[in-house]
């Protein structure tokens, strides 16, 4: 803060609680507070202070002292502060160091400026000593905020509570020091101002403060900041007589009315003992009625004085008749007259309630109907029968049930049936004409229960949807309620409502899901981002039915989007492309139905002139500037030219279009095709080839242009041959050699050179078949008269050597060296460029090479090593009627000339032996490895040899003559007589001499049975019969009526077998040895002999009069002979033994 000048003020300000004395200097040294006056000596005058006049200490001799005082004594209370106004002027008279005590109780509570420690000349220092003789000291002290020749404010205080010292300059807190609790020592004491007596205090001296001391007081508490603030601020004295009386100088009116305040407020004065006002006092006082009056009062009674004035302002009388104001100050007399009566009188002024209404459930009367009352102004009860009317002042829902206008009787309003339709927390509003009305407390009604949501308001003005523009929020924020059945709010909902956009084709953005508060949702940023159009915004929560609101979204243009690249420009010409900017709305949206007037003009048009029509409509939302002209000037290409694009309402777009404003022919921009390529085959140079020029924009040559430009295939599958690349010369560049490589077909040529843009030409390219390359070499040999295996492969090929796809032309295959004569189909078309030859054989033998021809196209293959075929001597033996489905591993001879068919799946690896010449014919695709004629007979010829499908046959052999089926005779009769069956394992058998039938059952497991002649031999599932004897080198054998071997029955030979059997023969599960095939040899003398699915047999099988049969799945290893075969499904007959033959 400030410091303060001498003559602040010479008014007076209110001090703060507590002062006891209080000395202003002004010619005088008395305390004019509380009595405590003091006496002059020595050198001590008066001059201009703070406020009024001040002490002035001119010498070391001079001292003001009051007497020692029990009044002052501050040692019982809690608090003492010392304060006072000081001016410094150097050290104090005396020699000590420091300007000197300012004020101080004898050898006890004191202010100094001073400092022990730092600077004493701005220190301020305070001690409150607690005995006479200095022993004890309670010291604060800070140096630093003490100006020399300039008013300083200091207040020292302590309170016995904290024990601790406050020391305050100028209004602001610069120590606190802790220094217990203790009594401090005060007015059993001599105070004195500006000086210290000698004393015991050693050395014992007299010191005097030297300067000026000014409002010197003395509090029986501790003061506070706000306290010390008051002070320092104050605009004048403190030191005033205190008031010893009062008066009443404004008596209230006569005459009033109840409830109303009086038109005239009394005033009281306080007074001192002068009868003089006391310009600060601020002391409370308090009016109130006689006893004798019949009214009551109210308003402020009790008021603080200002500058020794109270004023009342709003006293009011409550009630008719005679009433009389009195006050009291305190202890304080009052030295005036009384107060004058008034009379007052009750009007009707405002309404009461006598009874508050109490709520009930939605839509039904409240539990507690109200009532009201006439009221004079002071709230007491009247007389009459005004009307009264209640309406809904606060909260919602719709007031109804009884009425709601009704007259007053005998001054009172009793309401029957009034209910509020919804819920909540409301208040009710009671009026009268010419009264003041009334507010009920709250009314709460419960909810009937949500059911429904409402939006309020549904619509826009007029009924109409709501208006919203794109990208903005609406203006109109949705509310929606939550209402119960009778369409009241439920004001205790706390529903989270959802907000959906059921119309497609726009998006809603913002808070879309809020929870209402007192039964009310309200949104508070929802938009739309679409385009024009109607759109219905849906309101959902769980449980309810959703409600609807319809928006109508309007577009407005808000900014552009440049729709162009930037380019280059001619001097003088229109820009191209065209410069266009798409009008978007504040989503950001085409605002397709935009119309807007769009204005475009030139950054830089002060120094490249800016012409053509800058100002167009926008269609559909864009606005194209078809004319926009930019003027440079030689040897002007200042990059980046930018337009500025602006309409009303939007933000403006300035937009780099235009790169360079160039002279014609001074900048190149495109390379073009000025002469294309033609005339491409295959390997050879284009017949015309390509010139390429370097141009500007408008298409002239740049003469000065020597880029150098590439030529690539971007197109196609071509490969580009050649000097690839050309340096234009005055702008043209030529192309010499250039060729393409490739299947006929399209390409696409493109022409590039660095920062112009590529071009690209289409190129047909043709194939000429120019080479007949052999691909496939045939076999290095063959078996005359049997076709080789490979056939010869060739391909038609250009002058590039890749294969001509398109070509067909006929290539002719002939003996180019060798004694062999070339069999089969010697000329094939190509198919897509390729000859593939087949069937071809060579008769004869030695070495031979293979000569291709394509018009003068030749070819010849390597040599071919022709030998003569191998005779084949293991076969099965068939009589007639074979068919075979499954696979043959083996050759097999037919005996008779009938018809062979082997259909799709069945395989022959070997060869089919048959006698004459049969004719052979192949349906589908078969392989047929080789026809071989033999040496025997012609005949017989009139039956067919044919293969179906994908069948399989290694070599048909011709031309081999039959031979005889070996005999079967029936076997010998049995010997024995007897029959035997075992059951289990352990089952004895007995004499087998003796043996006639056998019979094995469950699990007997193995039973070995020896050679001999027997009945009927039947082997059950599970068990194992044993023929032969190990390491025999002549078979052992065996005659038997019938054989049978049921379910999984295994035959097993140790050695050499040969079984007869008199009838047919089958086997379901395994039979012989597969690692010796031969040791097993199985004869039939009548019937059929059966393999059934998935059986295995190892062995030689003799059927003469019967048929042979593998079946699916089942394996036949060995040799047969029989009169007719059959192989089905996934069988295999392996041949690897011979048969006998007679």
């Amino acid at each position: 803060m400030p410091l303060k000048h001498a003559n602040v003020g010479n008014g007076t300000s209110p001090s703060p609680a507590g002062l006891i004395a209080c000395y202003g200097g002004d010619g005088n040294a008395n305390d004019v507070v509380g009595g405590h006056n003091a006496s002059v000596t020595g050198t001590v005058s008066y001059t201009a202070g703070v406020f009024g006049q001040a002490f002035s200490i001119g010498a070391v001799d001079a001292d003001i002292v009051a007497p020692a005082s029990p009044s002052w004594d501050l040692s019982a209370g809690d608090g003492i502060s010392l304060a006072a106004w000081f001016q410094p002027n150097g050290n104090a008279w005396g020699g000590v160091p420091g300007s000197g005590p300012i004020a101080e109780f004898e050898q006890g509570s004191q202010i100094w400026v001073h400092s022990q420690v730092d600077n004493p000349l701005t220190g301020f220092f305070a001690d409150f000593a607690i005995d006479s003789n200095f022993v004890n000291w309670r010291i604060a002290q800070k140096s630093g905020f003490v100006v020399q020749g300039a008013w300083n404010h200091g207040v020292a205080t302590y309170s016995k509570t904290s024990g601790v010292i406050r020391l305050y300059v100028n209004g602001a807190l610069i120590n606190t020091t802790t220094v217990g609790s203790f009594s401090p020592s005060s007015g059993a004491r001599p105070f004195h101002i500006g000086a210290r007596v000698p004393s015991s205090f050693s050395p014992p001296a007299k010191y005097t403060f030297n300067g000026l001391i000014d409002e010197v007081q003395i509090y029986n508490r501790e003061l506070t900041q706000a306290d010390v603030t008051q002070m320092f601020t104050a605009t004048g004295t403190m030191c005033v007589p205190p008031a010893t009386q009062f008066k009443v100088t404004q008596q209230p009116s006569t005459s009033g009315e109840s409830g109303v305040p009086l038109a005239v407020q009394p005033v009281v004065q306080l007074l001192d003992a002068s009868g003089n006002v006391v310009s600060n006092g601020s002391a409370a006082v308090t009016a109130s009625l006689t006893a004798s009056s019949t009214g009551t009062l109210s308003g402020t009674t009790t008021v603080n004085a200002v500058n020794g004035i109270a004023t009342f302002t709003d006293l009011t009388i409550n009630g008719g008749g005679f009433n009389q104001l009195q006050f009291t100050v305190g202890a304080l007399p009052n030295t005036g007259s009384g107060t004058t009566a008034t009379v007052t009188t009750q009007v009707v002024r405002k309404l009461g309630i006598v009874t508050q209404p109490v709520g009930a459930t939605s839509g039904s009367p409240f539990a507690t109907q109200p009532v009201i009352e006439l009221q004079d102004a002071a709230g007491l009860h009247m007389n009459g029968t005004n009307p009264v009317s209640v309406t809904l002042s606060t909260g919602p829902g719709v007031l109804g049930g009884g009425a709601t206008t009704i007259n007053a009787v005998n001054g009172t309003a009793s309401f029957s049936n009034l209910a509020i339709v919804g819920a909540g927390t409301t208040t009710l509003a009671f009026s009268s004409p010419g009264l003041a009305g009334v507010t009920s407390a709250s009314v709460i009604t419960t909810a009937l229960g949500g059911s429904a949501l409402a939006v309020v308001p549904p619509n826009g003005a007029g009924g109409g949807p709501l208006q919203a523009e794109s990208g903005v929020p609406f203006a109109t924020q949705p509310v929606v309620n939550v209402v119960d059945a009778l369409g009241g709010v439920v004001f205790g909902a706390t529903n989270a409502v959802t907000a959906t956009l059921t119309t497609p084709g726009g998006t809603l953005v913002g808070t879309k899901t809020v929870n209402a508060a007192n039964g009310v949702a309200t949104f508070t940023n929802l938009q739309i981002d679409a385009p024009a159009g109607n759109y219905v915004l849906t309101f959902s929560t769980p449980g309810f039915p959703s409600v609807t609101s319809t928006v109508a979204v309007h577009q407005v243009t808000r900014s552009f989007v440049l729709l162009v690249d930037g380019s280059d420009v001619y001097s003088g010409a229109a820009i191209a492309p065209a410069p266009a900017v798409e009008l978007r709305d504040a989503a950001g949206l085409k605002n397709a139905t935009a119309t807007d007037s769009v204005t475009v003009s030139g950054y830089l048009a002060a120094v490249q002139p800016f012409g053509g029509t800058t100002t167009v409509a926008a269609v559909a939302g864009v606005a194209t500037f078809p004319n926009i002209v930019v003027t440079g000037r030689p040897g002007y290409g200042q990059p980046v030219y930018a337009l500025i694009f602006s309409a009303p309402g939007a933000t403006t777009l300035n937009v780099n279009v235009i790169h360079n404003v160039w002279l014609p022919g001074t900048h190149p921009t495109n390379i073009v095709v000025a002469r294309a390529p033609s005339g491409a085959e295959s390997g050879v140079p284009f017949t015309t080839q390509p010139i390429v020029n370097v141009v500007d924009a408008r298409g002239v040559i740049v003469a000065s242009a020597n880029n150098v430009i590439t030529a690539s295939v971007t197109g196609g599958t071509g490969q580009l041959v050649g000097t690839v690349a050309a340096t234009a010369a005055s702008g043209v560049a030529s192309f010499t050699n250039l060729q393409l490589n490739g299947v006929a077909g399209g390409n696409t040529l493109t022409f590039s050179t660095p920062n112009l843009p590529s071009v690209t030409v289409p190129v047909a390219l043709t194939q000429t078949v120019r080479q007949l390359v052999i691909t496939t070499q045939p076999s290095a040999t063959a078996t005359s008269g049997v076709p080789f295996t490979p056939q010869p492969v060739l391909e038609l090929r250009d002058a590039a050597g890749l294969r001509v796809a398109t070509a067909t032309d006929a290539v002719t295959a002939s003996v180019a060296s060798g004694t062999t004569t070339l069999g089969g189909v010697a000329t094939v078309n190509a198919v897509a460029g390729v000859a593939t030859f087949s069937g071809l054989t060579l008769t004869g033998s030695g070495a031979t090479t293979l000569a291709f021809a394509d018009g003068a196209l030749r070819a010849t293959s390597n040599a071919i090593a022709v030998t003569q075929p191998t005779v084949v001597t293991t076969a099965a033996l068939v009589r007639g009627d074979l068919s075979i489905n499954g696979t043959l591993d083996g050759s097999l001879q037919l005996l008779s000339g009938e018809d062979v068919t082997l259909n799709g799946g069945a395989k022959v690896t070997g060869s089919l032996l048959v006698p004459g010449t049969p004719r052979v014919r192949l349906n589908g695709h078969p392989t047929l490895g080789a026809t071989i004629d033999g040496t025997g007979s012609m005949s017989p010829s009139d039956y067919e040899v044919t293969l179906n499908g994908n069948a399989s046959l290694g070599t048909l052999v011709r031309r081999v003559d039959p031979q005889a089926l070996p005999v079967v005779a029936a076997p010998a009769a049995p010997t024995g007589t007897r029959d035997v069956t075992l059951n289990k394992a352990g089952d004895v058998v007995g004499d087998w001499s003796t043996v006639r039938d056998l019979k094995v059952n469950g699990n007997v497991g193995t039973v070995t049975l020896p050679a001999g002649r027997y009945g009927e031999i039947t082997v059950n599932a599970g068990n194992t019969i044993v023929l032969g004897s190990a390491g025999a080198t002549t078979p052992s054998r065996y005659d038997l009526r019938h054989l049978t071997l049921n379910g999984k029955a295994v035959l097993k030979v140790v050695g050499p077998v040969v079984v007869t059997v008199a009838e047919d023969l089958s086997v379901d599960g395994s039979a012989g040895s597969p690692a010796n095939p031969a040791w097993l040899t199985l004869r039939v003398a009548q019937g059929d002999f059966t393999v059934n699915g998935n059986a295995s047999v190892a062995a030689v099988v003799l059927a003469p009069k019967g048929k042979v049969t593998v079946n699916g799945g089942s394996t036949f290893i060995g040799g047969l002979a029989a009169d007719e075969l059959t192989v089905n499904g996934n069988a295999l007959v392996k041949i690897t033994a011979a048969v006998p033959v007679p």
